[in-house]
């Protein structure tokens, strides 16, 4: 499970950031559908678990969003994150 808490300093810093990526969609469907694709998952999978992400990037306010600190690209933040959602999503579908 992912830690969504955060200091405030830390989620000033990064805010920009991820309004950055909230701003590009195009970005985000791409690396859905990498993701998905490597995850070898059908088209109805697939869509089903990209709206299951954006639920939860945009919960609490962005909350795992503002967990980005800055210390490697966001894209990279994105993608590690991605594989983490991807291991939350199939536990919970069994």
């Amino acid at each position: 499970m992912i830690d969504e808490t955060q200091s405030p300093e830390v989620i000033k810093e990064s805010a920009p950031a991820f309004a950055a990526l909230l701003a590009d969609p195009p970005q985000i469907d791409r690396m859905l559908a990498e993701t998905s694709r490597s995850a070898g998952m059908n088209p109805a999978e697939a869509a089903e678990w990209s709206k299951w992400v954006r639920e939860r990037l945009t919960r609490d306010d962005c909350a795992i969003l503002r967990r980005y600190t800055g210390k490697n690209a966001l894209t990279n933040y994105l993608g590690t994150l991605l594989q983490c959602l991807l291991l939350e999503y199939r536990a919970q579908s069994r």
